[in-house]
């Protein structure tokens, strides 16, 4: 792992200098134990060349070969920032920096080591407010100094996850504290040159380092952001490597920086075979052969491929260069193995390496993740690759943890070829990204819009690897504004794109293409449109996709035969009726409603004559869970024991997230997009049905011509949608072809005529400023674009970011989610606290056992709404604090449930919380009223 370079730059070192500390602790033992600051950038050096040659993708070696223009240069710049990150160490008020531990023995023995180097007076040094120069704004003011190109300043000084917001912030570092960066006020001081020396005689030594000169560096001017957040990323993560001590141990404070190539040989072989354990995919050359677009998904998913799915993949294939890919397709059609597919081939063509899949929900992520391990086996039968699962509950997904507990296992030392493993070194949440394939819910793609600390980590795991983002139609217009300047970020890297969606509005096609189009950095007006008004297009299925500057549509599919659906209007107290008509020679009726306090009224009604399940939100979460299970068991694609009369009642969990077959559909007005989403359930699979139902029939309930709804309704989807949707909603549904016209019509503004009302025109109005409101509420933190920003560095990046880095924060924030409480669920008897379905007492001993500690963990639900609201939440979560202060203080203690909130029910399931009675039914899930609502 020697070079040349290396071996002048270690010769040339003063060894004076070689007694600057870059990290110091008292071990295990009790001892004392330092690294040189000379050590620690030789460390980190290593590691950036490594992860050039190892781990970055061919594109994102490209992307910053591109910006120097030399291949060997651009590797170069990166060994140079390992290097030089930490030259803002070498400074006084780094130096005198008390350890962690507030060891005076440890702090005094690093003190003698430099006075007796020659840095004089140190022991009597006091500076007031050190925290004013911190170390990576300290070496931007030094590389400053010595005219380092800003884009590499600038660099430097986001190294810890922020870049300074301006450059006046670093040049003032100088002026008003220099005798933290040179020990006197006076730079013309004999002391303050031995400081200047010092920093001027680091930076050469990082340059021999990397085997440049200052002349090489004057030559470089990045002045595209997107290659400088890539090498902020990779700064970042190479820091994070080199200062594990697993892999990069300190050493006893007795002895010195050692400077032979055998040391420094043998610590790098160490360290980075330890790496290589921890990051088993390093090296990974996904995926395997290449296999054409007409046979790789019967090679794949060992079916033939429908016409639809051949004729989009090779018109992917033919593709030059990376673009957007948005795919419109019926429900059914197999857009999930299409995607996949396109992966691949994408990858192959443009030198990625991995793979993100975003979903709406947590869901959604959990029912394909198994899906994509199985398929992600057959890519590739010679390379271990890393699947990841993120979202909150993510821990307790069971495929994802059988794949954790396998990563484990290592019996011979060395992974089994072909495998499907988890990187430990990425399990992290600002490091989960890095992994090579990912299954999240779609806020961790959002999140790359969003200003927060350590966003170039996001940034450079997901301009590695091929996007796919599914069920676009369920994100609002707020999650739209992070979308697109995310996917225009994506652009920028030449990052090719999926987009799923069974029904997408014009509108969002449109400003999906040019947000991508945008991000590579052409004009929107020199864009070439292949296909006349391919903005407006309502063909269904539709490809609709870029390379470089073409924009282009394939609508010519084979004919998809279509199916009826009658759609009746029907009254809620006509529905107990309708079922008993509509059942009578048995059959599966699916209820879906709009919010959980409907579906427990209908369910509660209902339940008297018939059989009825419901599932909705407010569940626990392994009860949701099973719950799930039953009904795919039972009405699912492969049930075998469809019941032979049976309701179902839920709420958008049924519209979303489950493969599931009803003979005959009841649902409640929705927007169309989410409608046609929920007739999609119906006669979804071919099966026998009973003779009253052969006909598919959707009836649609809340429906109101004057154009007011429920209250729930309305604070949901909003009148103006919902108006509009029941004006087109037609009385028979030819699908799939009428989808797209459909979805069209209620999302634009045609015929407005025929809507002419006061009431239409105030929700119109309503419906605008409302998302006004949230486009510009977005815009407070969201990232600039890529191109466009009078800046060219980095200078700023993170101006005014979101004040919370924790990541549960920033997705409430990309969705723009209400505030609201998770508690654990718990019952009281007059044995103690237990669990909802088991005996078990719950004590302190009971919870050491981290199988417990994880039962327990996941017996999650989110309180209503009422409990969050502005005016309530504080003082609820103070109440629940008290409570769990008085009866579960001794579960903080446990790593899983620190921070989790109890609530104890009586013997009955019931409590009292902020005047509410709650009470909580396996079959009814938790319920709500007010105390005195019966007095």
């Amino acid at each position: 792992m020697t070079d040349l370079a290396f071996v002048d730059a270690l010769k040339s070192l003063n060894s004076d200098f070689t007694q600057l500390w870059g990290k110091k602790d008292i071990d295990a033992s009790g001892h004392c134990s330092w690294l040189p600051l000379v050590q620690h950038m030789v460390d980190t050096s290593n590691v950036m060349g490594l992860l050039w040659e190892h781990w970055l993708s061919g594109e994102q070696q490209q992307l910053l070969t591109h910006a120097v223009g030399n291949a060997d240069k651009a590797k170069n710049i990166a060994l140079f920032l390992g290097a030089v990150h930490d030259i803002g160490k070498a400074t006084p008020v780094f130096q005198t920096k008390k350890s962690y531990q507030q060891s005076d023995e440890l702090d005094s023995q690093i003190i003698e080591k430099l006075v007796r180097s020659g840095f004089e007076d140190l022991d009597n040094l006091y500076l007031a407010d050190m925290n004013k120069a911190p170390h990576a704004l300290a070496g931007a003011c030094v590389l400053h100094n010595s005219n380092i190109p800003e884009s590499l300043v600038l660099l430097v000084s986001g190294h810890h996850g922020k870049p300074a917001d301006s450059l006046h912030s670093i040049t003032e570092l100088e002026s008003n504290y220099r005798k933290h960066l040179y020990q006197s006020q006076d730079s013309g001081s004999a002391i303050a040159k031995r400081w200047q020396s010092v920093q001027r005689e680091l930076l050469h030594f990082d340059l021999s380092l990397s085997g440049l000169n200052i002349a090489d560096l004057n030559d470089v001017v990045l002045t595209e952001l997107p290659s400088q957040v890539i090498y902020e990323g990779l700064l970042i993560m190479a820091d994070w490597l080199a200062s594990n001590t697993i892999y990069f141990p300190l050493q006893s404070i007795d002895s010195d920086f050692q400077d032979s190539e055998g040391f420094q040989n043998d610590r790098l072989e160490h360290a980075w075979q330890k790496i290589s354990g921890d990051i088993q995919s390093l090296d990974l050359d996904w995926p395997g052969d290449y296999i054409p677009a007409e046979s790789i998904i019967h090679k794949r998913f060992g079916f033939e491929a429908r016409q639809v799915q051949t004729e989009i993949l090779q018109r992917i294939e033919q593709t030059s260069e990376a673009g957007i890919y948005i795919i419109e397709a019926p429900m059914g059609i197999g857009k999930t193995e299409i995607a996949l597919s396109a992966a691949e081939i994408l990858s192959h063509k443009f030198k990625t390496n991995g793979m993100f899949f975003g979903l709406p929900t947590m869901s959604t992520a959990d029912g394909i993740f198994k899906r994509i391990e199985t398929w992600l086996e057959k890519t590739d039968p010679y390379d271990t690759k890393s699947l990841r699962l993120i979202h909150s509950k993510s821990q307790f997904n069971e495929d994802f943890e059988k794949l954790q507990d396998a990563s484990q296992v290592d019996i011979d030392g060395e992974p089994e070829n072909g495998t499907v493993a988890v990187n430990s070194w990425f399990s992290g949440a600002k490091l989960r990204i890095l992994d090579d394939f990912i299954v999240a819910t779609v806020d961790h793609f959002l999140l790359a819009a969003l200003k927060q600390k350590h966003l170039a980590l996001r940034h450079l795991g997901l301009s590695k690897k091929v996007i796919v983002i599914d069920e676009v139609h369920a994100y609002d217009a707020y999650m739209g504004q992070y979308l697109y300047r995310a996917v225009q970020w994506m652009g920028s890297y030449g990052v090719p794109i999926i987009i799923l969606s069974a029904t997408l509005p014009a509108a969002r096609r449109k400003q999906l293409v040019e947000s991508y189009f945008r991000g590579t950095d052409r004009k929107w007006r020199n864009r070439t449109a292949l296909v006349p008004n391919w903005e407006e297009s309502n063909a269904y299925p539709l490809l609709t996709y870029t390379d470089g500057e073409e924009i282009n549509q394939i609508s010519q599919f084979e004919t998809i035969p279509n199916h009826k659906v009658r759609v009746k209007h029907i009254d809620e107290a006509a529905i107990h009726k309708l079922l008993q008509e509509q059942l009578s020679e048995g059959g599966v009726a699916g209820i879906i409603v709009n919010t959980v306090k409907k579906a427990q009224e209908l369910y509660e009604s209902l339940k008297r004559d018939c059989e009825v399940e419901l599932i909705h939100s407010s569940f626990l979460a392994p009860h949701r869970a099973e719950k799930e299970r039953a009904i795919l068991q039972q009405i699912g694609k492969d049930s075998s024991n469809r019941p032979s009369k049976k309701v179902f009642i839920g709420t958008q969990v049924l519209e979303q997230s489950l493969d599931i077959d009803f003979d005959v559909l009841i649902t409640y007005l929705a927007p169309m997009d989410l409608l046609l989403q929920r007739v999609g359930r119906l006669h979804r699979h071919n099966r026998p049905r009973p003779e009253k139902l052969r006909d598919a029939r959707v009836y649609v309930a809340g429906i109101n011509a004057d154009g007011t709804f429920d209250e729930g309704t309305s604070f949901i989807y909003g009148d103006y949608l919902l108006m509009r949707t029941q004006h087109f909603l037609p009385t028979v549904l030819n699908l799939p072809s009428d989808i797209s016209p459909l979805v069209q019509m209620v999302y634009s503004e045609k015929d407005e005529d025929q809507l002419n009302s006061d009431r239409y025109r105030q929700a119109k109005a309503e419906s605008k400023s409302l998302m006004k409101t949230k486009e510009e509420k977005a815009g407070t933190w969201e990232l600039q674009t890529p191109q466009g920003s009078l800046e060219t560095t980095l200078v700023g990046w993170l101006n005014n970011p979101s004040t919370n880095t924790d990541e549960e924060h920033g997705v409430a924030q990309v969705r723009d989610a209400e505030d609201s409480i998770e508690v654990i669920l718990l019952r009281r008897t007059a044995q103690g606290i237990q669990l909802l379905d088991t005996d078990e007492i719950i004590t302190e001993a009971w919870l050491k056992k981290p199988a417990n500690a994880k039962k327990l963990a996941q017996q999650t639900i989110r309180l209503p709404k009422i409990f969050s609201r502005l005016w309530s939440i504080d003082s609820v979560i103070t109440e629940l604090e008290r409570l769990n202060k008085e009866n579960l203080a001794f579960w903080q203690q446990i790593p899983l449930l620190k921070g989790s909130l109890g609530l104890i029910l009586d013997e009955h399931n019931k409590t009292e919380l902020h005047g509410y009675i709650l009470e909580y039914s396996k079959s009814l899930g938790l319920q709500f009223e007010k105390e005195d609502s019966n007095a």
